[in-house]
Order: C-alpha cells, then sequence, then structure tokens
C-alpha cells in the first residue's frame, strides 16, 4: 500500500509542479474528461508517472460530453504543453470514463482523443483503470470524482461488479462520505453472497443425494438396515 500512495503522491507532485522526469522508450497518455477537470497524466513503458497536466473543464457532465469543440480544443491545448515539455511527440492516448455511461458516450469520447491528435488505445471505466495502475488484484476501488462516484470491485484481477451513483456526486462532503462508505458496505456483502452461492452449488454438483444413493443400493440388493447405515456413514 506504501508504494501504491507513493505513486499517487508522485503524480499529484508533477502535476502541481509541472516537473517532468527522465525517461527512455515510448510513452503513454491517460486522458481523463472529468466534469470538474480534464486531466493528463503521462507514463512510461513501466507505468511509471511522468508527466501530467490539469485544467478546469466544463464540457463534460456525468461522463457526457456536452460541448465537442470545447473538450477537442482543452484536451489539444493540454497535449501540446505537455509535449513542449517532454521534448517529444504523444502519440498514445486512453481515456477513463465512468461506469455505465452510453455506447455512444464512449465513441463520443474516443472521438475526442483522436480529435486532438491521440491514436486511442484504450477506453475503460475509472475504478478499473485505478485498479489496473495500483495493482489491487482483491478488493473495492471508489471513485469520488466532481461529477460522480464509481464503484468497482475485483477479485482474482477480475472486476465481478462495477456501478456509478450521480446520487453521491457530493460525496466530498461528509454526507457524501458516509453514503459511499455505506454503499461500499453494501457491495461487499453482495461480494461475500455470491461467493458463497458459488461454493454452495459446487458441493451440490459433488455430493450424491440421499435419493439417488438408495436407489443405486436397492439395486443391487442391498437390505433397508444395510441402506440405512451406509448412508449414515457419509
Amino acid at each position: 500500500m506504501e508504494l501504491k500512495n507513493r505513486t499517487l503522491s508522485n503524480f499529484a507532485e508533477l502535476v502541481e509542479t509541472g516537473e517532468c522526469k527522465k525517461f527512455r522508450g515510448r510513452l503513454k497518455t491517460g486522458i481523463d474528461l472529468g466534469t470538474a477537470n480534464t486531466v493528463l497524466a503521462v507514463v512510461d513503458r513501466n507505468n511509471r508517472p511522468i508527466a501530467g497536466i490539469s485544467a478546469p473543464s466544463h464540457a463534460i457532465q456525468d461522463g457526457v460530453i456536452v460541448n465537442y469543440y470545447e473538450s477537442v480544443q482543452l484536451v489539444t491545448k493540454l497535449k501540446n504543453e505537455l509535449e513542449e515539455k517532454l521534448g517529444t511527440e504523444l502519440t498514445y492516448g486512453a481515456a477513463a470514463i465512468p461506469p455505465g455511461v452510453s455506447e455512444g458516450s464512449v465513441k463520443s469520447i474516443g472521438y475526442v482523443l483522436e480529435g486532438a491528435g491521440f491514436e486511442v488505445t484504450n477506453i475503460v471505466d475509472e475504478p478499473t483503470a485505478a485498479a489496473a495502475v495500483l495493482k489491487i488484484t482483491d478488493g473495492a476501488v471508489v471513485d469520488v470524482g466532481g461529477g460522480t462516484t464509481g464503484i468497482s470491485i475485483l477479485k482474482d484481477g477480475k472486476v465481478i461488479y462495477t456501478d456509478d451513483e450521480k446520487k453521491l456526486d457530493k460525496a466530498a462532503s461528509r454526507e457524501g462520505f458516509k453514503t459511499a462508505a455505506l454503499e461500499l458496505e453494501q457491495l461487499k456483502r453482495y461480494a461475500k453472497e455470491q461467493q458463497h452461492d458459488a461454493r454452495e452449488k459446487g458441493r451440490d454438483k459433488t455430493e450424491p443425494t440421499q435419493e439417488k444413493d438408495n436407489s443405486k443400493r436397492k439395486g443391487k440388493g442391498h437390505d433397508k438396515n444395510n441402506d440405512e447405515r451406509a448412508f449414515t456413514s457419509l
């Protein structure tokens, strides 16, 4: 956990100071078209933070682009600033989106990245993207954003549940965090119930029923007492 927190702290410092780390090889850019801010994060081939930049944005609402032209202009501007600092072109870009947005919105976000000059490599939901960066394989990731709060639950590296709630828009407040915590506890219980049901189904497939067991023994001519003793010994 210490390493994961340090990764986040390092990136936050890069955004705040405008510093760029030394790098070798191809760079990758992550783009978050947020409700409050648009953020570009640059990492190297080992996913080490190299540079970052952020600017206020009003072109996105709950993962939906309300002003395509303004979005393209802002992403292009931030991309150009980073390229000038880094001394290299940023070619490849991936975007993070709130869970559950429509397919049309996903395509629109891809068009914004292409309009800004990126070759789009991937578009994933925000909590899943965070889990990948932080190398979380089992647990929950809560993304508290300016417009929505997204939650993903992972098991063995796979997302088993994801959701996004607009009702948690003000989760930065004390009451909002309480609501987010309650939502997370409910999702944890749901995940445990799913795991329990899966184990029970597996047990049902491997354990013979009394009816089938008795039927087999009667076919072999066993008497009733032998049947009862055999069943009791299972």
